[in-house]
């Protein structure tokens, strides 16, 4: 199965049964496999089921290889005179890749709150458009680690509250995304919600196209519409500095059946204008962190980019370099000095030469307002401590 197949499979063996008791996990279950297997083709058979898994899901993998008694059955496997060549090899292939995962110096097995907490995040994301029945996304995000880190530590390891509010935003606005025809780009993407979002309503705009077309002129349509869409370079390009918040975006594009996008570095510091930077305020690209200039797009998203002091000017800058001439930028933010470049961002963008909205709200548990009905999934981000929590939102357009 896919990613996302096995992703559920884990949350599924994880789930109590009729009896009310606690799964064990989908690693206990295939470890206990193994160990009953007694002849090789049944070893051979859960073998192959243990490569396809954990092939597809690399947490599975961590957790299978730190199972007890994992390692001991493939070592007798390995010794056993009985064991055929197709055995060997696949034990072989599964002893040689656990010495490259994270865990290979972990003795003992996860445990159940352990194995909860690795878990793929899952977010419900309504999509309202009008008189026009879409369907609601169903995007679910792996994070880096599942330890909180602080407001302004390593923020792209794991989902913060910013992120659910504009892919809600975006989602109760779909026209933000469809509506543009010149490229999406996300800012300090993180774990790719919001990228995932807006990816996901193109997605599903191009399936509601290619049925719609399929009615009238059948198959010479359908083949019509993929060749005028596949001159577009991406739907969305996510972007981020550290190299395993972008491993991990690759990671939730597959876990999401999510293709036309793709992943790129990008230091705000690189930025025309910036401190860093050999370029001017005006240069018409962005820079990738290979020093490559980008096209400029028409969306630009980012949430929780305003970290440090300097980002204000840093982030305005990179927009402008960012953004085609009539493009808009949508920014979101934890109010109530919870980061320190937010006061003086609005400065900043007119400063750039922008245009600014500011729009600011707050999270009650209790009224029926934005946040309330799907409270619970920001009580998954870090940071989160319940109702009353401020947002700002900040609407940029470049003249």
């Amino acid at each position: 199965g896919s990613s996302r197949d096995v992703a559920l499979l884990r949350r599924e063996c994880l789930e109590q049964d009729a009896n009310g008791e606690q799964g064990k996990g989908l690693a206990n279950e295939v470890v206990g496999l193994l160990a009953a297997a007694n002849t090789e083709p049944d070893a051979m058979q859960v073998l192959t089921v243990v490569q396809k898994l954990t092939s597809r899901d690399t947490t599975l993998f961590e957790e299978v290889s730190c199972s007890d008694g994992f390692s001991g059955c493939l070592d007798e496997l390995s010794e056993s005179q009985e064991s055929g060549e197709d055995v060997q090899t696949i034990v072989a292939n599964l002893q040689k890749n656990m010495t490259d995962l994270e865990t290979k110096d972990r003795r003992e097995p996860f445990d159940e709150k352990e194995l909860v907490s690795r878990l793929p995040l899952v977010y419900g994301l309504s999509v309202a458009d009008g008189h026009i029945e879409r369907d609601d996304l169903n995007i679910m995000v792996h994070q880096v680690t599942s330890e909180k880190e602080t407001d302004t530590h390593d923020v792209g390891n794991v989902m913060w509250p910013s992120s659910v509010m504009l892919a809600r935003h975006i989602t109760e606005h779909p026209s933000i995304v469809l509506d543009n025809k010149d490229g999406c780009l996300e800012l300090g993407a993180g774990c790719g919600l919001v990228g995932l979002a807006a990816a996901s309503l193109l997605k599903q705009e191009r399936k509601d196209s290619v049925d719609e077309s399929t009615i009238g002129d059948g198959e010479e349509e359908e083949e019509e519409e993929d060749t005028n869409t596949g001159n577009i370079d991406n739907d969305v390009i996510f972007t981020d500095y550290l190299p395993q918040v972008l491993e991990n975006i690759e990671r939730n594009l597959d876990l999401n059946d999510i293709d036309r996008c793709s992943v790129s570095g990008l230091d705000f510091f690189d930025q025309g204008g910036n401190d860093d930077s050999k370029y001017p305020a005006s240069q018409p690209n962005w820079i990738d962190m290979e020093g490559t200039k980008r096209k400029q797009v028409g969306l630009v998203l980012g949430a929780d980019i305003l970290c440090y002091s300097n980002d204000a000017t840093n982030v305005a800058n990179t927009i402008n370099c960012a953004l085609i001439e009539g493009g808009r930028a949508i920014v979101m933010s934890a109010a109530n000095g919870r980061r320190f470049g937010v006061e003086g961002f609005p400065d900043a963008v007119r400063d750039a030469g922008l245009e600014i909205e500011i729009t600011n709200f707050v999270t009650d548990e209790h009224a029926n307002n934005i946040g309330v009905t799907q409270d619970e999934e920001l009580h998954t981000c870090a940071g989160y401590s319940g109702g009353g929590y401020h947002f700002v939102m900040f609407d940029i357009t470049k003249p």
